[in-house]
């Protein structure tokens, strides 16, 4: 709470605490002067106190993921789904394989305009060109469709 508010409020109560002991109780008004002050100063520094106990509430450091977590999460999710339905792998993973290989392709080939080229089909190998142009193609284990992208990465 800002200062100028908390001595507003504070001030408030004592004047409060001070009618109700004269007016309420009869007290003579110097007694209640004496009671009112100690407890303005109360109220006074309750208030401006609290905002020192406030929580500050953040994220626990260390938590925080990246995009790449949660991208990484959504690939095996893909490839997950697509490894149980054909449709899924045809609908979702291949094109994106396609895409992603005719990026890379156009890397190396600038005049490269699909993967029916035989430039494109001489680095890709048989079984990663047929995984990604053939709609009959079948998503190989994780290990091997590993080793099949590894010859987009040159390695």
């Amino acid at each position: 709470m800002r200062p100028a508010l908390a001595m507003v409020a504070a001030l408030s109560s004592g004047l409060f605490a001070g009618m109700i002991s004269v007016g309420g109780m009869g007290i003579p008004l110097g007694w209640a002067i004496l009671i009112a002050v100690p407890i303005t100063a109360a109220v006074l520094v309750a208030l401006l106190a609290a905002d020192v106990a406030t929580p500050a509430w953040h994220d626990v450091p260390g938590q925080q993921h990246t995009i790449t977590v949660h991208q990484a999460s959504n690939l095996a999710n893909w490839l997950d789904e697509a490894a149980k339905d054909k449709h899924r792998f045809r609908g979702r993973v291949q094109p994106r394989l396609h895409r992603l290989a005719l990026a890379t392709l156009r890397q190396r080939f600038h005049d490269l305009e699909s993967l029916a080229d035989e430039r494109a089909k001489a680095v890709l190998g048989q079984e990663l060109h047929t995984l990604l142009t053939d709609r009959d193609a079948k998503l190989p284990s994780p290990h091997r469709l590993t080793e099949l992208l590894s010859r987009l990465e040159g390695k």
